[in-house]
């Protein structure tokens, strides 16, 4: 089947072409880089015999050539766990690329499902510190709240959409760069989620570190550890990711479970040296209502997931500071970052409880919170 690249995405990977083509580290000649990589994506003989004679001194019309044919000629019969185009995208993942490049090559392969192996497909998504879908069984957790959505069946069928046939490249790309902000927290056994919010600042839930009135708030905050990057390998195991404690200061500003739930925890310093892991932007407008809600959690205390929404969000309360959403979630999300669709934090997950149709959720605006944490950000 032809693969129906958008004219951007089709533009973007021609520029990617054309710039490792230009690249005298990669090959003498464009003509040489292109040889090379359509061997290593195992496209049939006859085709590498046809493409040898077309390759010209130009790098930028020998890229548009090999794309223009790559998309129209469907599943690669010499390897049919891939689309043409995903053979040599995926030989083009193993060369060493820019990171911004590599990013962008894995969320062309994962939004246009350019690979049909269900396994290597899943691979490439844990390689690539791709958040994965997360599941499990909706377990209340969380403080208490009244839910103020619909609860009739019709009309909480507008909240619970199927999921897109695709997903679009750029918001991937927005995925994977989001997901270096967000940690699990572990207070011996029990997990929650946080993200950096500013350099040495990670924002999670009051109730994070109280999770019951005979905890020591004070004393879960000096043990807690902070692990970002915590994924799931190729291997299918958990990655180490990268281990903070807090600072001697531990807490710079908290809101009890009962009020805005959250805590505004400082980060040891050299947490500062690690350029990779990046705050998560706030965004300037409220979120509306069956407006997409995105979370990246550690539900259940597992490695890093991704639950989606195209249109989650049922009601935005800004007056109580208040959002609620049926965008997926389970214990151990508590503290975890809401997107919107442009990748800026919405709210602050703290909630979720069950009812007879399904199970619903809870975030604090980061608006309400922003007010309270803002001197110490800068």
């Amino acid at each position: 089947m032809t693969v129906r690249l958008k004219p951007d995405d089709r533009t973007t990977i021609t520029g990617i072409l054309t710039d490792r083509a230009s690249d005298p580290l990669q090959a003498e000649t464009p003509q040489q880089f292109f040889r090379q990589l359509t061997r290593a994506a195992n496209l049939p003989s006859p085709w590498l015999a046809a493409f040898a004679g077309a390759w010209t001194t130009n790098a930028d019309g020998n890229a548009t050539m090999l794309v223009d044919s790559a998309v129209g000629r469907g599943v690669n019969p010499a390897d049919l766990r891939f689309e043409t185009l995903g053979s040599i995208l995926y030989a083009l993942l193993r060369q060493k690329l820019p990171l911004e490049q590599e990013r962008t090559v894995v969320a062309m392969i994962l939004a246009y499902r350019l690979i049909l192996d269900a396994k290597l497909n899943e691979d490439i998504a844990l390689r690539y510190r791709a958040p994965l879908p997360a599941a499990g069984v909706p377990v209340d957790y969380g403080p208490d709240f009244k839910w103020r959505g619909p609860e009739g069946d019709l009309e909480l069928q507008g909240f619970f959409s199927p999921p897109l046939p695709w997903d679009d490249v750029g918001f991937l790309q927005r995925a994977l760069e989001r997901s270096s902000s967000v940690c699990r927290i572990e207070i011996g056994k029990t997990f929650g989620t946080g993200f950096l919010v500013a350099p040495a600042r990670v924002l999670t839930n009051y109730h994070v570190l109280k999770l019951t009135p005979a905890d020591d708030f004070e004393a879960n905050a000096r043990k807690a550890v902070l692990r970002f990057g915590c994924l799931t390998s190729v291997k299918g195991d958990a990655t180490k990711g990268l281990e903070f404690k807090l600072a001697p200061e531990l807490v710079l500003e908290r809101s009890r479970t009962e009020e805005l739930d959250f805590a505004l925890l400082k980060v040891e310093d050299k947490i500062k040296a690690e350029q990779a892991i990046t705050p998560a932007p706030f965004a300037a407008a409220l979120p509306a209502e069956k407006s997409p809600l995105n979370i990246l959690h550690h539900p259940g205390g597992d490695t890093m997931k991704l639950s989606r929404s195209s249109n989650g969000v049922s009601g935005v309360y800004a007056d109580a500071g208040l959002v609620q959403y049926v965008t997926p979630a389970m214990e151990g999300s508590s503290g975890s970052p809401c997107f919107n669709d442009e990748w800026q934090v919405v709210a602050l997950h703290h909630a979720q409880r069950s009812r007879g149709w399904g199970s619903v959720r809870e975030g604090i605006l980061i608006r309400s919170i922003q007010e309270r944490i803002q001197p110490y950000l800068q």
